[in-house]
């Protein structure tokens, strides 16, 4: 991939100064700091919350010229997350120790695995939901597990559940009184991408898991390989690089730090997936804002000419610091995920379904949301 690329020129000082403050070294925060005006702090309000990394960029700027109103909405956040976390973390813990009582490991995917084992601060990792993984045949005691801890699911209509068991792969659990919801999975990549591409019946992760413990109770985490193509997949194909991408990007970049990836090895395997253009494109966004550690040996995986020039344009990392969603048409974003599949043949039926949401049809999308 060569060098880095300089800093990009059209970024807005706000967004300059979230970049630096999202970088795992962010040498350049004062002096970008400095240079604010109280305008430019309510970009960056804005801009921190489309990313979804308010806690993340308190501690890197809790000692810049931040408005006093606004230092106090974040420190507040900051904390907030921390309490919501270990509430969480409490949660997950007895309910892996009872799952434990059924011969049932469940692996822990996204926020969860993240925040204890890569970020090690609870408070850093702003999470929405809580993901975990279980083996099919282990579904049905997993989740009467969770229906006896208040976990219920909610109201949908018949076409939606045929859906989430055809392509989408889980369960949306939602407690009766915290509100809180967990996702219970079967397949780790889900959706109609992944059918189309045939990621529905991946398998090889199961026997490398890893064995860890949380908070004394058992759980599984993916190995470091599978770990990294499942955050750029959701990112990339669930997320389609919308609201949130900075703290999937982060969640990327910390992962890729912590222990740096065979990357030769992680190329093949992306390929053998189908994932190798996911790969190349979320490598090539984090090294461009991050600053990630990416060899130059991984743009191989770089789709064809005319492929790479049209991700290259709907996916240009400072449009997408500055809160640029691509989903924001639905062509744009069909578009997107035509051009993440390897395969031309594997993207027909994504396009089948792309032509049916522009002429006005229903059809299920990415992510088991239903068109209305």
């Amino acid at each position: 991939m060569g060098r880095a690329p300089a800093r990009p020129a059209r970024l807005s000082p706000p967004a300059l100064l979230l970049r630096a403050a999202l970088q795992s070294d962010p040498t350049e925060v004062g002096g970008l700091a400095a240079d604010l005006r109280p305008a430019d702090w309510d970009r960056l309000a804005k801009l921190a919350e489309y990313h979804e990394v308010v806690p993340l960029i308190w501690p890197v700027l809790r000692r810049a010229p931040i408005p006093p109103d606004l230092a106090e909405r974040w420190r507040a956040a900051y904390y907030l997350v921390a309490v919501r976390n270990d509430s969480r973390i409490a949660e997950i813990t007895a309910l892996a120790a009872e799952l434990a009582e059924h011969s049932i490991r469940p692996v822990l995917l996204k926020g969860m695995a993240l925040a204890p084992f890569v970020y090690q601060n609870l408070a850093l990792r702003q999470m929405g939901d809580t993901d975990l993984l279980v083996r099919r045949a282990d579904l049905r005691v997993a989740w009467a597990v969770l229906s006896a801890r208040g976990y219920l699911l909610q109201p949908a209509a018949a076409r939606y559940w045929r859906f989430q068991f055809r392509n989408s792969g889980e369960l949306r659990l939602v407690h009766h009184r915290s509100t809180a919801m967990i996702e219970l999975h079967w397949w780790l990549y889900a959706g109609t991408w992944a059918a189309q591409s045939g990621l529905l019946p991946a398998a090889g992760f199961w026997g490398r898991l890893r064995e860890a413990s949380l908070e004394g109770a058992p759980v599984l985490r993916l190995h470091p390989h599978d770990e990294a193509l499942h955050i750029a997949f959701h990112l990339a194909v669930s997320n389609q690089f919308g609201e949130g991408v900075g703290r999937m990007l982060v969640d990327w970049d910390r992962l890729i730090r912590a222990g740096p990836p065979n990357w030769p090895r992680l190329a093949r395997e992306a390929r053998d997936l189908r994932l190798a253009t996911v790969l190349w494109l979320v490598a090539r966004v984090a090294r461009a804002l991050l600053g990630t550690p990416v060899p130059s040996d991984l743009a191989a995986l770089a789709p064809s000419f005319w492929r790479r020039a049209l991700l290259n344009r709907l996916i240009r990392p400072e449009h997408l610091l500055a809160g640029h969603d691509p989903r924001r048409t639905a062509a744009g974003r069909y578009l997107l995920l035509l051009l993440l599949f390897d395969r031309f043949r594997d993207s027909l039926g994504m396009l089948r379904r792309g032509l049916a949401e522009l002429i006005g049809d229903r059809w299920p999308v990415v992510g088991g949301r239903w068109l209305r």
